[in-house]
């Protein structure tokens, strides 16, 4: 339950720092739009639902098929439930997508306070140690990550 605490509240720091409510204007970063997808708010407060649980599988197929219309934020969640649910090599895949998604994202985000990292440390700590410690998954992940990143535009 404390991670969950502490989950939430990076989340919402990082919502916080990627707003710029005085300046968003047309041709900002996602990231900076994160606030207002009512779709994306709701699937990542779904993952987080322990009554659904049994639910859960049918919301990371529905993410999954969908993962283009979905910020990197949601992505970032859903890898976290795979990894606890031991399917650690799409979780693996589902990160690493959403990591390169929002490093593109704070690369172009008029707010220079915006930075990726703030979801490496609480989802990505254990996710890499498992990548780095099975170099095997990473080698096929990250050519498929790039692939699908390549073949899939955005379209948030």
């Amino acid at each position: 339950m404390k991670y969950l605490f502490l989950f939430i509240f990076i989340t919402i720091t990082s919502i916080v720092k990627a707003q710029d409510f005085a300046a968003l204007k047309a041709g900002q970063s996602k990231a900076e739009r994160i606030i207002f997808n009512d779709e994306d708010a709701k699937a990542m407060m779904a993952f987080y639902d322990r009554s659904a649980n049994k639910t859960q599988n049918k919301l990371i197929a529905s993410v999954q098929a969908s993962a283009n219309k979905h910020i990197p934020p949601v992505l970032f969640t859903m890898a976290m439930v795979l990894f606890g649910q031991e399917k650690y090599s799409d979780a693996c895949f589902w990160f690493y997508v959403a990591q390169l998604r929002s490093r593109y994202d704070v690369n172009r985000s008029v707010d220079k306070t915006v930075s990726a990292a703030n979801w490496n440390g609480p989802i990505g700590m254990s996710i890499n140690q498992y990548a780095f410690e099975h170099l095997d998954t990473l080698e096929k992940v990250v050519p498929q990550v790039v692939a699908y990143v390549t073949a899939n535009d955005e379209i948030i």
